[in-house]
Formats: structure tokens, C-alpha cells, sequence
């Protein structure tokens, strides 16, 4: 099972880089466009990890 990142970033080009980048890492990452619903995804629990760029 990957461990789960949550990417937080309302620019769309970056957040799919910081995706890509970390989907090839390992990771299984789910993005966000901004910080506010940082729990929505994970509905059914925390993400391992949680990304903002900013």
C-alpha cells in the first residue's frame, strides 16, 4: 500500500509537477486546490503526509 500525501496548491501546473514528482517517488499523492478542505479526501483517514507550496 503507498503511503498518502496531500498536496495543497492552487496553481494547477505546479500541482500536477509536485504530483508527477511524487507519484514517481513512491508516493500516492491527492491534490487540493487550496488548504481549506485539507480533510476531504482523507474522509476515511489522515493522509501520511500533508505538502503546501508555497
Amino acid at each position: 500500500m503507498l503511503a498518502r500525501i496531500l498536496i495543497a496548491e492552487d496553481d494547477p501546473r505546479q500541482a500536477e509537477i509536485v504530483r508527477r514528482y511524487l507519484q514517481a517517488a513512491g508516493w500516492d499523492p491527492v491534490v487540493v486546490g487550496d488548504g481549506r478542505p485539507r480533510s476531504l479526501p482523507f474522509a476515511g483517514g489522515c493522509p501520511t503526509c500533508s505538502c503546501s507550496t508555497c
